[in-house]
């Protein structure tokens, strides 16, 4: 038996409820995406500040140590936060985490002045994570088109690459000209104006929170390889959110350069994402995947060589041109493996993916890269894990087409960047 039993999409998404649910998941993610990138480039940085300001050592580790108390823990309590999507449904638990997301932001804010609301911010996010993202990914899976989900996740990711392009930029503007206080003011605004249209989005799946399932799921054909895929994920983008722009800001980058850097990196990649999300509709998963692994791991390993302005410049325009080639055939599979599968496999595989990626994924770099900056290591070499990370994401292509999926490569499995 596979890690997800298959089954025909089309019994279970009725027609009249796809388009409705998926524009409403197109416009808040539009509106959460403005706000988080209005910050997210320059969050390890400032992280980083706050310890460095109070004085505590090797302020690098422990920017990693908070990303990898937020992440781990996660893997647990996802399991059972699912049991409240029976009871509440989709859009009761979009709209409840949405303070949780306000207040973490309060509480970075105020952790500038007291580091314990770094305590609180953690929480805070955790519980947002949690209620959030494992029914968002069920969600997706039932209401998208199944001929027509590379192309929506596309949309998708077009519609996060406009935010996350103007964004960072516009957000570097206003840190140097406004300060934080405004820059915070405008995220805690846009936060609240994107749990609007979740109005309209709602499904119920019963999940009675557990882990053996989602341990057996390793003993399943394809289960190993899933896992490595996912493992793969978790490392590379860890490096890409935080190992990055923490690197590039201790390379003495203002915020208006790391804003336009970023910038120009995301609408590079914007144009092939476009062409790329259609291309994998038409001609599979598997060959996009086989050729954008090895190219994106080639464009990782420029990034570790970067030395100046000019050469971040090219490295980042060169992971942003590729990096498409392996995001969108993989989150493709993901919503193919969730959307083929029996209702009773649809959460356990989502968990899956969640345990593999963050517990396994984000916690060995988290807490390994904490470790080795401890000891003065370089963030160079965090860096350089990227590469043979982005190889791994291959291993999630089966060897064998599944059932009812007509013709098609078959489904790989998983991503999305948990965008808070």
């Amino acid at each position: 038996m596979p890690w997800v039993h298959y089954i025909d999409p089309a019994t279970y998404i009725p027609h009249a409820i796809r388009r409705k649910p998926i524009r409403a998941v197109y416009t808040a993610d539009t509106l959460r995406n403005i706000a988080v990138h209005l910050f997210s480039v320059f969050e390890p940085f400032y992280l980083y500040m706050i310890f460095k300001t109070h004085g505590f050592a090797h302020p690098e580790a422990l920017v990693f140590l908070y990303y990898g108390a937020l992440y781990v823990p996660f893997s647990y309590l996802s399991v059972f936060a699912v049991r409240f999507l029976p009871r509440f449904g989709f859009r009761i638990l979009a709209l409840i985490s949405v303070p949780f997301l306000l207040g973490y932001y309060l509480a970075l804010f105020r952790a500038q002045a007291n580091p314990a609301f770094l305590f609180l911010a953690v929480a805070l996010l955790l519980i947002r994570f949690s209620l959030f993202w494992p029914a968002y990914h069920v969600y997706f899976a039932r209401t998208s088109e199944p001929r027509r989900r590379a192309t929506e996740i596309g949309n998708l990711a077009v519609l996060a690459a406009v935010a996350s392009a103007v964004s960072p930029a516009v957000g570097g503007i206003i840190l140097e000209t406004l300060g934080f206080p405004i820059l915070f003011g405008i995220v805690f605004g846009l936060v609240f104006l994107s749990a609007i249209p979740y109005a309209v989005a709602d499904i119920r799946e019963g999940h009675r929170g557990s882990l053996k399932p989602i341990l057996h799921k390793l003993e399943e054909p394809g289960g190993r390889r899933a896992a490595l895929a996912f493992f793969g994920q978790g490392i590379e983008e860890s490096a890409a959110t935080v190992a990055w722009p923490l690197f590039l800001a201790l390379l003495a980058f203002s915020f208006r350069e790391l804003g336009f850097l970023t910038m120009a990196a995301t609408a590079v990649g914007l144009i092939t994402t476009l062409f790329i999300s259609r291309l994998v509709d038409h001609r599979g998963r598997k060959p996009l995947l086989l050729m954008g692994a090895p190219l994106t791991a080639m464009m990782w390993a420029s990034r570790v060589v970067v030395f100046s302005p000019v050469t971040a410049f090219i490295a980042n325009l060169l992971v942003g041109m590729t990096r498409p080639l392996v995001m969108i055939p993989f989150t493709a599979g993901f919503y193919d493996h969730i959307a083929m599968a029996s209702r009773d496999e649809q959460m356990h595989a989502v968990l899956f993916r969640e345990f593999a990626l963050n517990f396994v994924g984000r916690g060995v770099f988290f807490f390994g890269g904490a470790a080795l900056l401890w000891f003065n290591g370089s963030l160079r070499l965090l860096l350089a894990a990227a590469v043979p990370a982005t190889f791994l994401m291959i291993f999630i292509i089966r060897r064998a087409t599944p059932p009812g999926f007509h013709g098609q490569t078959a489904p790989l499995a998983s991503i999305t960047a948990a965008s808070r």
